[in-house]
């Protein structure tokens, strides 16, 4: 079964143009980032949430950094995927002169559409004591919204059941 999705444009945190599938899905996200020729993009990182970056066309460069690993650069290519965790540090690069890169993000929780669980960073290293405190104040939003969430899913069953 398909279901209809309504596409949105926006300008992520990073810079990048994003088209978001606006579903009816609850507990996740998907969207469509398009990073044009020779394009860099910001240095970021998502206090709560696991983002899956696959490519679907053209390479593109990840750099990341966990806290207490060193930096990890990668390219990839078409088919292939990155996961990235909470608190890691996050770049996006298309260094090809001709060919614009698209990939699709999955997240879990989903992106907030105020852009509430983004970080802005000026470097890959690991997060300062104010960074780590942010996280901690979303998680326990979050916290509250997936309890919400599975709630709403128990009550549902329970309306089947009866």
């Amino acid at each position: 079964m398909s279901e209809r999705c309504e596409r949105i444009r926006v300008t992520a945190p990073d810079g990048m143009q994003v088209e978001v599938l606006v579903t009816a899905a609850e507990g996740m996200s998907v969207a469509e980032g398009i990073m044009p020729p020779q394009s860099t993009f910001s240095i970021h990182y998502h206090k709560t949430l696991e983002q899956v970056t696959y490519v679907l066309s053209g390479s593109v460069q990840v750099v990341s950094k966990a806290r207490g690993k060193g930096r990890h650069d990668r390219t990839l290519r078409r088919g292939e995927w990155i996961l990235t965790r909470p608190n890691e540090s996050l770049q996006f690069k298309n260094s090809d002169p001709n060919e614009t890169a698209r990939v699709l993000f999955i997240c879990c929780p989903p992106y907030p559409a105020d852009d509430a669980d983004t970080g802005a960073l000026t470097d890959h290293c690991d997060l300062t004591q104010e960074e780590l405190r942010a996280s901690l104040e979303r998680a326990k939003v979050m916290q509250t919204w997936a309890h919400e969430m599975w709630q709403r899913r128990i009550e549902q069953l329970q309306d089947l059941l009866e």
